[in-house]
Parts: C-alpha cells; structure tokens; sequence
C-alpha cells in the first residue's frame, strides 16, 4: 500500500539547509508523495530521511525515480549484484576493505568531473560508528547569494571544468 501524502511531515534542521523527513516508506511512495519529497529536497538541499531500511534493490528503484543513475567510476566496491549501490564503509574482512574506507574525508561533489554532475545523492547509512562517520554538508547557492556584488560581477560568465 503506497503512503498517504498527509503523512509525510518536512521539519527544518537549520536556516541555511537540511531538513528531516517524517512519516514516510521511501520503498513504497505514491506518486504524489514522492513529487512531494522532491519538492522538499529542491526546497531544503538536503533531506534526512530516518528509519529507512531499504534493501539494496528497494534503494535502486528509490534513486531511480529521481532520473538516471551514474555509476561510480569505482568499480571494486560496487555491490555485487546491484552495481547502482557503492559501498562506503571501513570494514575490513580478510585484509581486505569491504568498501571505500574514505569517501567523504575531503569536500567534494559527487561526480563533479562527467558534463552532468550527479544532480542527488542517495545515502543510506547501515551501521553508524561510535565515533567519526561525519557527513558533512554545504549550501552552494546561500554562499554564492551572500558574495559581494562587485566578487558576483568578477565571476559573472566563468566557467570552472573539473
């Protein structure tokens, strides 16, 4: 049974992005609700979305209801048998990482290197460490807005290639 849209609650987290999202099955949304979740992304930058517990095939079709998926140029901890989900974790097994021990450690922007940047970001997090595991985000467009007019006129027309 899809969620009814009057359940779905979009709280704030700050002024500058974020936002938590209650009260919804991402694994089972009704058209208008997920149009309903988009919309609060668009709004917000970021959404947290707690007590999900969607199965790597559950996360996939989630995602790809958002438009194409970009596989990660990362092919040795894609998870096998569902190469849309990469694998993030420092877990060792058998002296070997079961996932990129390191992917967030440095600011970036997924796929800001393809002509398309990845437009979302799907993240679901497992098991969450004692200490560390930070996620760390930043609100691109509230920094632009709040540059100088005479530093928007220097950059006005540039382009940067990564």
């Amino acid at each position: 049974m899809a969620t009814v849209l009057n359940e779905m609650k979009v709280s704030p987290l700050s002024d500058a992005l974020g936002a938590e999202v209650t009260g919804i099955d991402a694994s089972d949304l009704d058209e208008a609700t997920f149009d309903e979740l988009r919309d609060a992304f668009h709004d917000n930058i970021v959404l947290v979305v707690r007590d999900q517990h969607l199965t790597p095939a559950e996360q996939t079709a989630f995602a790809r209801r958002f438009g194409e998926i970009q596989y990660h140029i990362n092919k040795e901890h894609m998870m096998p048998g569902q190469p849309e989900v990469l694998i993030l974790s420092t877990e060792v097994v058998d002296g070997k990482n079961m996932g990129i021990p390191d992917a967030g450690s440095d600011w970036h922007s997924d796929h800001s290197y393809v002509d398309r940047p990845t437009a979302y970001t799907i993240l679901q997090s497992v098991t969450v460490p004692k200490e560390g595991g930070d996620t760390e985000w930043t609100n691109m467009v509230t920094a632009y807005e709040t540059l100088s007019d005479a530093m928007k006129a220097r950059l006005e027309g540039l382009i940067g290639i990564h």
